[in-house]
C-alpha cells in the first residue's frame, strides 16, 4: 500500500475567484464533530499502471494542489489534515496507479499557474469553465450548481427567485450571485414589491453564520457545501432553492500530461465499478451530484 503524505493546514484560508464556483471558505457546520468519511484504499492495478507514462510506471509521487476551503469538496479536519471528497478521490485513484500523493496547501490563484509551471502535477478540484480550459484539462468529478441555504425555521421549504423580494439574502463578494440578486431585486421593484436586501460577505462561512444568527434569511452559495451543511445539521439548515445552471467540479491536469489524464480517468471508472465512488458521495451527503461518466472539459462559460 502506498503511503499518502498529508500537509497539515493551520487554518482554513479565505480564497475568492471570479465566478459562482468561487472557492470561498464554506466551513462545515460542526466541523470536527461529524462522522469521519473513510477514503477507499487499494493496491496497484497492473493494467492501470501500464497506462501511465514510462517515467511513472515504476512508482512516483503526484504533487496535488489543494485549497482546502470548500467542504465537503476539500477542507482540513479537526486534526488539521487535508481531506474531503476530491482529495480522497485523488488518493484512491493514485493507489490504483501505484503512486504516492503529496497534498500541497495552495492558494486558489496559484493552482493553475502551479500546473503550468510544473510545481504541482494535479489540482484536486476547482470549477470547470471554458475560460480555464484554455490553460488546463479538466476531468469532471461532480455535477454541482448553486443553492440557497436557509434556517430550518424559514417559512418556506422551496422558493422561486421572485419569492426573494424583501428577503435578506447573503452572497460571497465577487461571485455571480451578486449580479443575479441585483437582477432579481430590479424585477421586484418593477413589480411594485420591496427589493431584495442582499448582503455581501467575504466568504461562505461568514454568510452561513449570518443565517445561523438570524442576520440573514438565506445565503446563496455553491450547492455542495449547502448539501453538506444540511446533511450534517438537518435540524438547523435546509435548502430552499437550487439554480438550474449546472457547474461542474473537475480534477485538473497540465494539458501536456495526456497519458496521466487517461490513466487517472480509467482509475476513476474502476472506483465507480467497485462501488466506492457512490459510497464516498453518500458519506458527504452529495449523492445527487454524482457524475460517474467523468467527462473531459465538460464545463461551460463562467457567465454563460
Amino acid at each position: 500500500m502506498k503511503r499518502i503524505n498529508l500537509v497539515l493546514g493551520l487554518s482554513v484560508v479565505a480564497a475568492l475567484s471570479f465566478t459562482s464556483c468561487a472557492n470561498p471558505v464554506e466551513e462545515p457546520a460542526g466541523a470536527g464533530s461529524s462522522a469521519k468519511v473513510e477514503a477507499p484504499r487499494y493496491e496497484a492495478d497492473p493494467e492501470l499502471v501500464a497506462m501511465l507514462p514510462q517515467n511513472l510506471q515504476d512508482g512516483g509521487t503526484l504533487s496535488v494542489g489543494v485549497n482546502p476551503d470548500v467542504p465537503p469538496m476539500k477542507f482540513t479536519d479537526a486534526e488539521g489534515n487535508i481531506t474531503g471528497l476530491a482529495p480522497q478521490l485523488v488518493q484512491a485513484a493514485a493507489d490504483l496507479l501505484g503512486l504516492d500523493t503529496e497534498m500541497e496547501l495552495t492558494d486558489f490563484d496559484a493552482l493553475i499557474p502551479g500546473l503550468e509551471s510544473g510545481r504541482i502535477d494535479v489540482v484536486a478540484s476547482i470549477g470547470d469553465f471554458k475560460e480555464r480550459q484554455e490553460k488546463a484539462t479538466f476531468i469532471d468529478i461532480l455535477n454541482a450548481s448553486t443553492s440557497i441555504l436557509a434556517a430550518k425555521s424559514y417559512q418556506s421549504d422551496s422558493v422561486e427567485l421572485s419569492d426573494l423580494c424583501g428577503e435578506r439574502i447573503g452572497y460571497v463578494k465577487g461571485t455571480q450571485q451578486q449580479g443575479l440578486l441585483e437582477d432579481v431585486s430590479k424585477g421586484c421593484v418593477e413589480d411594485g414589491k420591496p427589493e431584495v436586501q442582499s448582503t455581501s460577505y467575504s466568504d461562505g462561512g461568514t454568510s452561513i453564520l449570518a443565517v445561523t444568527s438570524g442576520q440573514a434569511d438565506g445565503t446563496w452559495i455553491d450547492t455542495p457545501p449547502v448539501l453538506y451543511n444540511v446533511s450534517q445539521n438537518p435540524e438547523t439548515f435546509k435548502k430552499i432553492y437550487t439554480s438550474p445552471k449546472p457547474i461542474l467540479y473537475g480534477t485538473v491536469f497540465n494539458k501536456k500530461d495526456v497519458k496521466l489524464q487517461e490513466a487517472f480517468r480509467a482509475a476513476l471508472f474502476k472506483i465507480v465499478e467497485k462501488g466506492d465512488y457512490a459510497k464516498l458521495l453518500e458519506g458527504y451527503g452529495v449523492s445527487d451530484l454524482a457524475l460517474p461518466d467523468f467527462p473531459i472539459n465538460g464545463g461551460g462559460p463562467a457567465n454563460g
